[in-house]
């Protein structure tokens, strides 16, 4: 039974954006059928929890957090319920302490900036390898009622990880220490979803390897048609032709500007 169809046959309330659900079949279908420990923040009246106990492993250690203390009612329905504050490191540090690393956080929970960007940064460092940190509802990051849209959303956020992930290239001039660079092997983007996929021994710094010694005479082609003086060894000529390509890429990027004009 696919997702959906146990969502639509739950006995707990839940509300779900339907665009949600083949996210989800896409992110978790290599975690459906191992037992993992799966957390979830925000669980309202439980809907979702027993849609997590449902779909994943008959073994799964499904967890649910939640700000409101009537969410403890839900452990007479079997579940895991931890109360506190997702925005407080201390709550996180607390709750890791007692249940170990996990396999997979989904953050349902107040959708604000400060929770959503504390929630990832504690979860990426007790996350198991091969798992994942999943925030929903990331369209908040363009709602005045959640004081977006600012420099500081967890959109801003996701989308700056991007650069600091990048730093394990060596292709990067400036070298950066940080979270994702150690922890976050990739991070993906969908409708309103952002995970971050958390596997530490596929972080590390890649190099160029050369492999075969055959040459065919192949040669770097890429800034030819910016050159004024072709396959010239000359140094002045040399010179000219970059000091050319520079300014044809300056002018190439000029003309770019409307792929990143906003609608």
């Amino acid at each position: 039974m696919n997702l959906l169809k146990i969502y639509n046959s739950l006995n707990l309330s839940s509300g779900k954006f339907t665009g949600y659900f083949p996210v989800y079949e896409t992110i978790f279908k290599d975690l459906k059928s191992k037992p993992i420990i799966f957390v979830e923040v925000g669980v309202m009246n439980g809907g979702s929890l027993e849609l997590w106990k449902k779909f994943f492993h008959r073994e799964s250690r499904i967890i649910g957090i939640d700000i409101n203390p009537n969410a403890l009612k839900l452990r007479d329905k079997g579940f895991e319920i931890f109360i506190g504050d997702q925005s407080q490191p201390k709550f996180w540090k607390e709750f890791y302490k007692k249940i170990g690393k996990i396999d997979v956080l989904l953050d349902d929970g107040a959708h604000t900036n400060c929770c959503q960007i504390v929630t990832v940064v504690e979860a990426m460092k007790n996350t198991n390898d091969g798992g994942k940190v999943v925030i929903e509802d990331v369209g908040t990051s363009f709602m005045s009622s959640f004081g977006n849209p600012c420099r500081t959303s967890f959109l801003n956020f996701a989308k700056n990880s991007i650069d600091n992930l990048y730093a394990r290239s060596l292709l990067m001039s400036k070298k950066i220490s940080n979270i994702f660079e150690k922890y976050c092997f990739s991070i993906n983007f969908y409708d309103s979803i952002v995970t971050f996929e958390i596997d530490k021994k596929k972080c590390f710094k890649s190099k160029l390897k050369i492999s075969g010694s055959k040459k065919i005479g192949a040669t770097d082609q890429r800034f030819n048609h910016l050159e004024i003086f072709k396959n010239s060894n000359n140094f002045v000529q040399k010179m000219i032709n970059k000091l050319s390509r520079r300014i044809g890429v300056i002018y190439e990027n000029y003309k770019l500007k409307k792929y990143f004009v906003k609608k």
